[in-house]
């Protein structure tokens, strides 16, 4: 009588951590759903979809603080089986090679293809019953850092405070709605780019996004560009900015001011108080008037408004 031996079952263990949390919060906005229908899956493209395979990554990122592309396939074969679960799908281990990351990062580097991803992950990631918008905040920055310039985002820009850096510059829109503000559109350009033409394709996403006009659009003396005023005024907007002391501006102020020296414009007075409401110091003066504008939109044609300017 033979005696049979009963092979004992393979048992493995993996951590599950914070990576269904971070997957599961992806897959109620659909991003992964978003970006596959945004770039079309190639005929030859086997494997995980780049939808799915942005998810995985992104929760790599997050779980991991580390935005290396070399260690995600090491990581992603730690938690196989786990990931095959999230996903319904059984992984492979090409699915994150460092190669086909790049590739990922390839198509997200297209304009069309991010600004759709962008704008439908607004519309799946908040749900809106009536929003009663008033401001929207535009704002370009740079983030710089010791890197060695080649043809991509990071190059040697105007900074006087980190002259021998490279940076890469962000431009963002976030519309106030109440007591709340939420991040609307956001651009990133080179760090040799001018702020000024960074304004009107954010502007234009805003209003695609969100469809709404009569908003007041504030922004730096950069956003003062006539051309900038002028596309929204034309679009039934209103903007808040400090006037660039260029061309004729400075002239314009020094006339202005001169109206209050001679009498010939009252002005407001505002004062520093103290704890108990005295007035103590003179600190501003100001008034309000208006000018005409003009200028050509981009289809040819004048348009006139007239323009408010608060003297301070």
């Amino acid at each position: 009588m033979k005696t049979q031996h009963r092979k004992e079952p393979e048992v493995a263990i993996e951590r599950l951590d914070d990576i269904p949390l971070l997957i599961a919060l992806q897959k109620q906005i659909g991003l992964g759903e978003i970006i596959d229908k945004a770039i079309a899956r190639h005929w030859l493209h086997q494997g995980l979809s780049l939808g799915q395979l942005i998810v995985v990554w992104n929760a790599y990122v997050l779980s991991q603080a580390d935005h290396r592309k070399v260690a995600v396939e090491d990581w992603a074969v730690e938690h196989h089986q786990m990931l095959s679960e999230l996903l319904d799908t059984p992984l492979r281990r090409t699915d994150f090679t460092d190669d086909r990351l790049g590739q990922a990062l390839g198509h997200l580097a297209f304009d069309e293809a991010w600004q759709e991803i962008e704008s439908q992950l607004w519309h799946k990631s908040v749900s809106v019953y009536r929003l009663n918008p008033e401001r929207v905040r535009l704002d370009a920055t740079r983030l710089s850092g010791y890197h060695t310039p080649f043809a991509g985002l990071m190059q040697h820009g105007y900074d006087s405070q980190t002259p021998n850096q490279t940076q890469v510059k962000l431009m963002a829109a976030s519309i106030d709605c109440g007591a709340s503000g939420h991040l609307i559109a956001t651009d990133i350009a080179s760090g040799n780019t001018a702020d000024d033409p960074l304004y009107l394709p954010v502007i234009q996403r805003v209003r695609q996004t969100f469809d709404e006009r009569g908003l007041l659009y504030i922004g730096d003396s950069k956003m003062s560009a006539l051309s900038i005023r002028a596309q929204l005024a034309s679009g039934g907007d209103f903007y808040l900015v400090p006037l660039a002391k260029v061309g004729e501006v400075p002239k314009l102020y020094d006339q202005c001011v001169s109206r209050i020296v001679s009498g010939a414009q009252e002005a407001t007075l505002i004062y520093k108080t103290n704890t108990l409401g005295q007035s103590t110091e003179l600190i501003a003066a100001g008034y309000q008037t208006t000018r005409p504008q003009e200028a050509t939109k981009a289809s040819g044609q004048r348009y006139t408004w007239e323009e408010r300017i608060l003297v301070v």
